[in-house]
């Protein structure tokens, strides 16, 4: 562990985007070890040490601006999900109609709203 944690260090430092090609690598070994039954390359703990060390290395060279346009857009996405999903107003006239929210209207009601249009 203490060789591993000493390497990933080194090519997460020198070579961070190889290091992501080292992370899908070892994610695959670990499932392809778990489909097999058999004794993993590396432990779910290491795994997880090496993403967290890289992307802890990532936002610290990058100053945290991909990190924080991440989360800006993760929020901004959750609280438009939620204010357009409870607001009546973003859904169109047969959805409300079917769920009881909005007016139900005939046929009749369709000609007469066109013949007082024109």
């Amino acid at each position: 562990m203490m060789l591993f944690a000493v390497f990933g260090f080194g090519l997460v430092v020198s070579h961070y985007a190889l290091a992501y090609i080292v992370i899908a690598f070892l994610v695959l070994a670990w499932m392809a070890s778990y489909v097999r039954k058999s004794k993993p390359l590396a432990s779910m703990n290491m795994i997880i040490f090496f993403i967290v060390l890289t992307f802890s290395w990532y936002i610290y060279v990058s100053s945290a601006q991909s990190f924080n346009v991440l989360v800006m857009s993760v929020r901004d996405i959750g609280s438009n999900f939620i204010n357009d999903f409870f607001d009546p107003q973003s859904r169109g006239e047969s959805v409300l109609a079917n769920t009881g929210v909005g007016v139900v209207s005939s046929f009749y009601h369709t000609i007469e709203d066109t013949c007082t249009m024109s």
